[in-house]
């Protein structure tokens, strides 16, 4: 599980959570997959997934991450991206530049834990359309959209994103700054040990002795032996009564 560091990354300016991820370097033993991890608000997520955001979502918790662009391909081939075609939730159809529909075809198909489904234009439609070769591709008959079962909420997502530019910025400061101090000040360029459990205690100590630093930084010795004093007074009562 990711580290929650309970302050930002200015010694003695700031008070807010941060997130520390585990690092995606290349290291000896690579992690598999992608690290995700939710704070409190701004949440900090590794990387786009929409299964991560509909859970978050449902747990009532704002987030910011960078949406990639998917359609640069396309993009470049001088075609319509996907974001041309509208949708229209009451008749579930996409609609095309030149307002002819793409209607849903075949039965919802599971890929990466998602439901997809499947929207096509009649051939007809694209046989006659003056902007086709804008469209599609060169063997195409026809254009198809997919779409998930909860793209709503990758929907609301990028319009959160749109209407928020400064929230990433804002994260990659906080955030970013852990892994800086651990990489130049503790040296931890790649992982020593080996297998995912040993790695993840590996970064969890380091992590600690990073929370540990800034709390010195912030509150300093004296009120740190201070606190430890009064947690052993209250042990040695307990103790007492025990």
């Amino acid at each position: 599980m990711p580290q929650r560091v309970p302050i930002g990354p200015d010694a003695g300016k700031s008070s807010e959570p941060v997130v520390i991820r585990r690092p995606q370097r290349p290291c000896r033993q690579r992690l598999p997959g992608n690290c995700s991890c939710v704070a409190l608000p701004p949440a900090s997520l590794q990387s786009y997934d929409g299964n991560q955001l509909k859970a978050c979502e449902d747990q009532n918790l704002t987030v910011y991450v960078a949406i990639p662009d998917k359609s640069k391909a396309i993009a470049a081939q001088g075609r319509f991206t996907r974001d041309r075609f509208s949708y229209d939730a009451g008749q579930d159809r996409h609609t095309c530049p030149q307002g002819k529909p793409l209607t849903l075809r075949g039965k919802p198909l599971q890929k990466n834990d998602k439901w997809i489904s499947r929207y096509q234009s009649k051939t007809s439609d694209c046989s006659q359309c003056p902007l086709r070769e804008q469209c599609l591709a060169e063997k195409a008959a026809a254009r198809q959209i997919t779409r998930w079962e909860h793209e709503a909420v990758a929907e609301r997502h990028q319009q959160r994103m749109h209407q928020n530019p400064n929230r990433m910025k804002r994260r990659g400061v906080m955030v970013e700054h852990p892994f800086g101090t651990l990489k130049h000040r503790a040296g931890m360029h790649h992982f020593l040990m080996r297998g995912l459990a040993k790695c993840r205690g590996e970064f969890s100590l380091m992590a600690m002795a990073y929370n540990f630093t800034r709390i010195l930084n912030i509150l300093g010795v004296g009120a740190l032996r201070g606190h430890c004093a009064r947690r052993s007074e209250n042990a040695l009562k307990n103790a007492k009564y025990a």
